[in-house]
């Protein structure tokens, strides 16, 4: 069985295969991107928020973000140029 990660890029993929203008190519991979950084579960959230020291718990959610991001990218790059070769 696919993993929603698997099954959310297929669907970016064929989206972006599917975009008839780079307006909306554009778009849906900001959309794609957006998405990928609410996707913090609450099992992270939570586990931030048993800090006790404000400032660590900063570093914490500024880590996890930056992670979020750096791995939407990458993942957000390899589906978008597989569509568009």
């Amino acid at each position: 069985m696919k993993s929603n990660k698997d099954a959310r890029f297929e669907k970016l993929e064929k989206d972006l295969k599917n975009a008839t203008t780079r307006n909306e190519f554009f778009k849906i991979l900001l959309s794609s991107i957006k998405d990928e950084l609410l996707d913090i579960s609450n099992d992270d959230i939570l586990e931030m928020l048993g800090e006790t020291n404000g400032e660590k718990l900063n570093q914490k959610v500024a880590k996890l973000l930056d992670d979020k991001l750096n791995n939407a990218q990458k993942n957000i790059q390899k589906v978008a140029i597989k569509a568009c070769s």
